[in-house]
């Protein structure tokens, strides 16, 4: 896992310093492979977050604000969100949360399900197909290329200046005397 990145991608979504991101756990799924389970903490500059700072950043990632490469990354899940002082999750996401809403820790921690994303087959054909035509259009360039040249310098080398057939004369020759 590219965890780096994604404490990147987290810091900036949450407005913090990648330093203050810090992955705890990444944890493969026993019930799908595809996916992950990413436990990290945010923590603060100082002695703790304000209750403000605290629920802003509980909020984006509940809203799904925090931006994360799908490509890298795939789809993301909030499990659980706490910290000291913060509620319990939105009553939409409820279900989804496995924990007292505060349990002490000053850092905040989260646990996020991030989903990775499959290359659907017919991605990948386009793809190779795309690549295969290129491949094959640059071949057959480079074969024109070296033909025009062979051609030019055939021509250029060894063929005799040849008059066209409309200067040329046809016929008798008259001969002149001079007196």
């Amino acid at each position: 896992m590219h965890t780096a990145e994604l404490e990147v991608e987290v810091a900036a979504g949450t407005f913090l310093k990648q330093s203050q991101v810090k992955i705890m756990a990444a944890i493969p799924s026993v019930q799908d492979d595809q996916k992950t389970r990413v436990t990290f903490y945010l923590v603060p500059l100082r002695e703790h977050f304000d209750r403000y700072t605290a629920s802003l950043i509980s909020d984006r990632f509940w809203n799904k604000k925090v931006q994360i490469n799908s490509s890298v990354f795939g789809a993301y899940e909030v499990i659980n969100i706490t910290y000291p002082g913060l509620g319990p999750a939105p009553p939409a996401m409820s279900s989804l949360t496995s924990g007292p809403p505060g349990n002490g820790e000053y850092p905040i921690t989260a646990d996020v399900h991030h989903q990775k994303k499959k290359l659907d087959s017919w991605i990948i054909v386009v793809v190779a197909g795309s690549s295969l035509v290129l491949i094959m259009g640059c071949i057959a360039l480079i074969i024109l290329i070296v033909k025009l040249k062979r051609f030019k310098r055939f021509h250029e080398a060894g063929n005799p200046v040849i008059t066209p057939s409309v200067k040329r004369r046809h016929g008798k020759i008259d001969s002149f005397c001079c007196r």
